[in-house]
């Protein structure tokens, strides 16, 4: 929820965002040449590096999972760089379900969570 505040003649705004309480680090980071376009991107494969004890991906996301795509209000966004996958977390909000397609122990797998209130964080 946003919250706006008349504070003289300017107005305040404060929003609560979700955070997930995880670390995520890039592995085998490269460059990718797309020679149509000429562009050159940089790709990573993500990796779940810790999960913080208050965290709602605790039991869900596990460290050592590498995370491919993250599923958010029907949308796949593919993950190939750390600030994607805060990218989309931070679209969304309480009540919302974030999917995650993760390769766990050499499987493919899709696991998921529910924003919940305590997960918001204040942001002035």
């Amino acid at each position: 929820p946003m919250v706006f505040k008349l504070e003289g003649n300017v107005i305040a705004v404060k929003f609560s965002k979700p955070l997930l309480g995880i670390t995520v680090e890039e592995h085998n980071i490269k460059g990718v040449y797309n020679q149509s376009t000429g562009a050159l991107t940089i790709e990573a494969q993500i990796i779940v590096a810790e999960i913080t004890s208050t965290s709602i991906a605790k039991g869900v996301l596990m460290v050592g999972d590498r995370i491919m795509s993250v599923t958010h209000g029907g949308k796949t966004y593919n993950v190939c760089r750390n600030h994607h996958v805060v990218d989309v977390i931070l679209g969304a909000y309480t009540g919302d379900e974030v999917s995650f397609l993760v390769i766990r122990n050499g499987v493919e797998q899709t696991v998921s969570l529910t924003v919940t209130e305590n997960s918001l964080t204040l942001i002035q």
